[in-house]
């Protein structure tokens, strides 16, 4: 509780603000915090609980305003509902993904080619990723994206050359390509939100490649 206390004291500090006594005796907390006008912050019993509510608003807007949610399509939760059950069949899904917009920190946007075998495709195209940058997400997607990015194949596939599939290429990222700031936050939603997870020895999902768009 001491802890919390600190970092809560710590937190005002930062965003600034004034106490100013009631006649009742209660007292009222002014935050000023920069970037975030007044007008965003209702009046709440807790300051704090205001700012947090205020930015998950902001995030909630965002993520609805920039394509479709990735959890409103057939990428959501698609590995966990077909695991692999160690045979050769089970080697799909294979997801392609290739990111069509990274402008945005927080939110980008991309096609995705879903591979139910080698001869059938489903295509998901203008889905949102919008990054989860809580520090359990951080540390629980750190372990998981270190397994996905060490994704590679030895047979059956094509290579240094990178296409929406079925194929998919050597190794799940192009190792020679410089990744856009923001990649380590939306691969590990993006994993969160597909439930990937290391399984067969063949490359499950891979980025095709980056594509920056203008909004």
């Amino acid at each position: 509780m001491k802890l919390f206390n600190l970092s809560f004291l710590s937190a005002l500090i930062l965003v600034g603000c004034t106490a100013t006594p009631n006649k009742d005796g209660s007292t009222t907390i002014k935050l000023n915090v920069p970037g975030l006008s007044q007008s965003a912050i209702q009046p709440q019993s807790n300051p704090q609980t205001a700012v947090v509510q205020s930015t998950a608003n902001q995030s909630v807007n965002l993520s609805t305003a920039i394509g479709t949610p990735i959890a409103q399509t057939n990428l959501a939760g698609i590995f966990s509902k077909h695991p692999w059950d160690g045979s050769a069949a089970s080697y799909f899904p294979k997801v392609a993904i290739t990111v069509t917009d990274f402008s945005h920190p927080d939110c980008w946007v991309a096609d995705a080619v879903i591979w139910w075998s080698a001869t059938k495709s489903e295509n998901v195209n203008n889905f949102n990723v919008c990054a989860n940058k809580s520090l359990g997400a951080a540390i629980n997607g750190a372990a998981v994206l270190h397994q996905f990015m060490g994704q590679s194949q030895i047979f059956n596939h094509t290579g240094n050359l990178r296409t929406t599939g079925p194929k998919p290429p050597q190794f799940a990222i192009n190792t020679a390509e410089q990744r856009p700031q923001g990649f380590v936050d939306f691969a590990q939603q993006l994993i969160a939100e597909t439930g990937w997870q290391a399984g067969p020895a063949e490359v499950s999902m891979w980025i095709v490649n980056f594509n920056k768009a203008s909004r």
